[in-house]
């Protein structure tokens, strides 16, 4: 049979830096928007145990090994993406969630470092030539979905878990 396959992307760590910035910048009252500083703490907490007191000391702490193993396979291959097939539904599953989620059992994310994740496979429904596309931060409390929602794209559909919708309205 055919593998279910997992490709993941990674930004790179100096991107990762800049987008953690705005916690750590000094701002006359009233100057920075709150949701700025709001978004670069839960990149920091989502990737890091403990949010570091400066700019500097986060700079110097090395991402977890979990997370470094990954992104130095994806470095390392020549693709320029991490990789992980199985021929088990249940399995891919289980690889893809730990990409996605917001933490995983060990309480740190992969998702604050993820450019794209590419998902292949027996998918017979996708076989007309459909194209899933999930917008970053839709949906889970980030804005960052709506400074650029795909413009590229002809058709888009939002969709949204229903806890989402219930807490969003």
């Amino acid at each position: 049979g055919e593998d279910y396959v997992v490709r993941v992307s990674f930004i790179t760590r100096e991107q990762f830096m800049e987008s953690c910035k705005p916690y750590y910048m000094e701002y006359a009252d009233g100057e920075a928007p709150d949701e700025d500083i709001m978004q670069a703490r839960d990149l920091i907490e989502a990737v890091f145990e403990k949010v570091p007191r400066t700019y500097e000391e986060l700079r110097s702490l090395p991402f977890p090994m979990h997370i470094q193993q990954a992104m130095n396979s994806a470095r390392t291959s020549g693709r320029g993406y991490f990789e992980e097939r199985t021929p088990d539904m249940r399995k891919f599953a289980r690889i893809l969630k730990k990409f996605i989620i917001l933490s995983n059992p060990d309480g740190r994310a992969y998702w604050p470092l993820v450019k794209d994740v590419q998902i292949l496979g027996p998918f017979r429904s996708l076989e007309s030539g459909l194209i899933l596309c999930d917008l970053p931060g839709s949906g889970d409390g980030t804005s960052l979905a709506y400074r650029n929602p795909a413009s590229n794209c002809p058709y888009k559909m939002y969709v949204f878990t229903a806890e989402a919708a219930r807490n969003n309205s």
